[in-house]
């Protein structure tokens, strides 16, 4: 039988070295990727820059495939600085990207991506659909238009803000609203919070939340972006804050520092102003336009008390210029209504009286007529009832004697005198009943009473009562 041949054995150096040049031999040309940015953890700061691309299944979670990318120090800067000037967004993670890379195996850093070049317009339409496809669930659901029915507090005082607090976009808002303080006072409340980044949504719906459970009564929550590029827009695009601000239950005013487009986060809030400074303008107009009409509206007022008071004044002259002849035909009028209601009683007791005065005398008559009948009705019914008695009570009295003399035998059977009568008799200690042997020891005196006499003893020995049992040894003698 043939010997086995030996496999050859390969150093790791080795294997990798024949793997490095079969990807040379058969990938050494340039390939466009799409995929999907991750593992990017800061900007690069002068060196080469490291990611990961992702390929991601339908199901949550799933990973189709992974592979990691480089951006070399020669290329990062002109690279990253395309995308940003094309998109106006951060190349951070989460981006669906489509990039010119080459296919390389180190023996000693394994598989890479090395990226020649990038299409910001694959991006940018990823972008787009994103923002259609929200926009689009949000109409779905009814959500678009919900913030536009609140109405803003009048007049607004109470703002709650919601900002980086390090963010030139807050220090401008709050400087614009401090300079008119003397004028129009506002009370801003801060709740920081993430402006960019991947933690934006977030933080910004934990804000939103922090501001419903405070209890306090703000009349509109203003949500603002610092200035300076327009990068890092992508949260407010997403399903889920624009969903959380259009359920909002208080009015949201967005300023997020957008020039070139409009966020989804613009089209649901209730007012959508470009600038954190345009969002201090509006509440400073707003607060104006509510003086104005204010102050319009007090014009109006004293106007309208001016014109009343003259209208009563002519009217109050008139009255009472009118009162005496007006008293003088009042009187008349009720002075003649006196009369006629004094003849009209008059009138009518007359005619009461002479009704009554008839029913009397009908009453007098029917009594007259009816009387002697009804005397000898209830004579008749006096003599039956008289009968009755004398045929009864003979009988009722003969029950009642047998009964008490029934009662008697009893109470003659029952006495003591009979009970001694048959042979009993009635033994007293210290005139009490002796009813248990119990009660006596020796030498005691008694006295028993018989049916005919009375006898004096004296105990000489006493003999307990028997037990439950029927044990002799439970008897004692004493």
């Amino acid at each position: 039988m043939p010997k086995p041949i030996p496999m050859k054995v390969f150093s790791l150096h080795e294997l990798n070295s024949s793997i490095r040049r079969a990807f040379e031999q058969n990938f050494g040309g340039r390939f466009w990727v799409t995929a999907e940015t991750s593992g990017i953890k800061s900007p690069p700061q002068g060196g080469h820059f490291y990611f990961e691309l992702l390929e991601k299944g339908e199901r949550e979670g799933q990973i189709l495939a992974r592979s990691r990318a480089v951006m070399w120090r020669a290329s990062v800067g002109s690279l990253l600085t395309k995308f940003e000037s094309a998109t106006g967004q951060t190349f951070t993670n989460g981006l669906q990207v489509q990039l010119l890379v080459g296919v390389h195996f180190h023996e000693q850093f394994g598989l890479y991506l090395d990226v020649y070049d990038l299409d910001p317009t694959f991006t940018l339409g990823d972008m787009a659909r994103k923002r259609r496809e929200t926009l689009e669930r949000l109409r779905r659901e009814g959500l678009l238009d919900c913030q536009k029915a609140l109405t803003l507090g009048r007049p607004l005082r109470h703002i709650a803000v919601i900002s980086s607090a390090s963010a030139a976009g807050w220090g401008d808002f709050y400087s614009h609203i401090q300079a008119a303080r003397e004028q129009w006072p506002f009370h801003l409340q801060l709740y920081p919070a993430l402006m960019q980044g991947e933690g934006t949504t977030t933080s910004i719906l934990s804000a939103l939340r922090e501001i419903a459970q405070s209890g306090i009564a703000y009349d509109c929550v203003v949500l603002i972006r610092g200035g300076g590029a327009e990068i890092d827009l992508m949260a407010f695009d997403s399903y889920e804050l624009c969903a959380a601000i259009a359920r909002y239950p208080l009015p949201i005013i967005v300023g997020i520092g957008h020039e070139r487009d409009t966020s989804v986060a613009d089209r649901v809030a209730h007012h959508s102003l470009k600038t954190p400074t345009a969002v201090a303008e509006f509440l400073l107009n707003s607060r104006e336009r509510e003086w104005t009409l204010l102050r319009k509206l007090s014009e109006r007022l004293q106007r309208s008390v001016v014109l009343m008071q003259d209208y009563h004044l002519v009217l109050l002259q008139r009255l009472v210029h009118h009162l005496p002849i007006a008293i003088k035909e009042s009187t008349q009028q009720e002075f003649f209504k006196l009369q006629r209601q004094e003849a009209t009683l008059q009138r009518t007791a007359l005619m009461l009286l002479a009704q009554e005065r008839q029913r009397i005398e009908h009453c007098s008559y029917l009594l007259k007529a009816t009387m002697p009948k009804l005397l000898l009705s209830y004579q008749s019914v006096l003599e039956q009832e008289q009968q009755h008695l004398q045929r009864v009570l003979p009988l009722i009295l003969e029950k009642k004697k047998e009964s008490l003399e029934h009662l008697a035998r009893l109470v003659q059977l029952l006495s003591p005198r009979q009970t001694l009568k048959r042979g009993y008799s009635i033994v007293r200690k210290a005139d009490k009943s002796i009813l248990s042997s119990q009660q006596l020891t020796r030498g005691d005196t008694l006295e028993i009473f018989l049916y005919e006499g009375r006898v004096g003893a004296q105990v000489s020995s006493v003999e307990l009562p028997p037990s439950d049992s029927n044990d002799p040894e439970n008897s004692t003698s004493l």
